[in-house]
């Protein structure tokens, strides 16, 4: 076999052989953010169903409709979410209502959990600042 050819083959193979790296690595990257946008869509429908459910008035239509949104929300979760996500839903989800210190630790836990999985920072202020922002000066 002639040495040009040779060469030219080797050149082929190695053009072949780094476009399917790119590919690999292109799908896993896109994967991912799939992923993580999946898991942001979620976790922003619940605590806006959370959200909407701490100023809605116990009875109301408004109130059922966040309730069906966290519903929703929750399903979604289940089906996408990371297993530490799952494991702070799990104690979240122990308690009827946001009522006690540990409801709101297990909420706030819950939520750094999601930002944790979306690749958010957490700190050691979520935890005052999520009630404060949520819950504090509210009718329930």
């Amino acid at each position: 076999m002639a040495p040009e050819l040779i060469t030219a083959l080797i050149g082929f193979g190695g053009a072949i052989l780094g476009g399917l790296i790119q590919a690999g690595f292109s799908y896993r990257q896109a994967h991912a953010q799939f992923i993580r946008d999946s898991r942001q869509r979620d976790y922003n429908l619940f605590v806006e169903a959370i959200a909407g459910m701490s100023q809605a008035s116990l009875g109301s239509d408004e109130r059922r409709g966040f309730i069906a949104k966290a519903i929703e929300a929750k399903g979604n979760i289940i089906l996408n979410s990371s297993p530490a996500v799952l494991a702070a839903m799990v104690k979240y989800s122990a308690h009827a209502a946001l009522a006690s210190e540990e409801s709101y630790t297990d909420f706030a836990n819950l939520l750094a959990a999601m930002r944790a999985d979306i690749g958010g920072d957490v700190s050691k202020t979520l935890a005052p600042q999520v009630r404060a922002i949520l819950f504090e000066g509210t009718s329930r």
